[in-house]
């Protein structure tokens, strides 16, 4: 009898325990559910937070790169826009170098007619004077000085102008303008030659004395020139 008690209390014992054992396994595995879904709970939370803010730094990018997008857009419009206006200022700078080119040309063209007419007028005018036509030669040095004043010619034109009337022996006309020529030209490598044109032609009106003057004239102002030394060997 006594055997059998103590077999029911230890089954009794052990059945007690094995239920303790039950419930304890039953609230770990409460509690371990309960940490489990707090922590799933809590990187759910993360997770939405961190999807959040990728898709609003997502959205702020796509705004950077679409203001991007339209800034170079601009950039590249303002380019085609400045490489058409260098393409058109080219255009035009070449029709204008075009243009100055040949208005260069034209004009060099017409520098050397017009500088060939002139010489040919001035050498047709010595020609004239040395074969004694002092008429043409008279008409071509005076259409040479109205034509080109200022010229290196002009100066030699007007001495043969006056050295032609001399020798058309229009004495009153050559003597003035000797006179206008050696005054305006007292310088020049004629004035010399237009003193002894002047004095020849006192001479030649017979007026001694006035002739005497401009000849010791002569030798004073040009005592080394040709015409002064043409003077002392003619004993005059």
């Amino acid at each position: 009898m006594m055997r059998l008690m103590g077999t029911f209390l230890i089954l009794v014992f052990l059945t007690g325990c094995a239920n303790i054992t039950v419930l304890r396994t039953q609230e770990i595995e409460r509690i371990t559910a309960q940490e489990r879904d707090s922590v799933v709970h809590v990187y759910e939370e993360r997770m939405d937070s961190l999807e959040r803010q990728n898709r609003r730094d997502q959205v702020a990018l796509n705004d950077v790169l679409r203001r991007l997008e339209a800034k170079i857009d601009r950039m590249a419009n303002n380019l085609n826009e400045s490489n058409m206006k260098m393409s058109a200022i080219a255009e035009q700078t070449g029709v204008i170098t075009k243009h100055w080119e040949e208005r260069a040309r034209r004009d060099s063209l017409e520098a050397a007619i017009a500088e060939n007419e002139r010489r040919a007028l001035i050498r047709q005018g010595v020609e004239a004077f040395r074969s004694g036509d002092f008429d043409l030669a008279l008409e071509d040095f005076e259409l040479y000085r109205e034509t080109y004043p200022e010229s290196d010619d002009a100066v030699r034109a007007y001495y043969k102008s006056a050295e032609s009337l001399f020798h058309l022996e229009e004495y009153e006309a050559a003597e003035e303008l000797l006179k206008e020529f050696f005054n305006e030209h007292r310088e020049s490598e004629y004035a010399p030659r237009a003193l002894f044109r002047l004095g020849q032609t006192y001479e030649k009106r017979g007026e001694e004395q006035r002739s005497s003057f401009v000849f010791d004239q002569l030798r004073d102002l040009f005592p080394e020139s040709d015409a002064a030394q043409r003077l002392n060997e003619d004993g005059e």
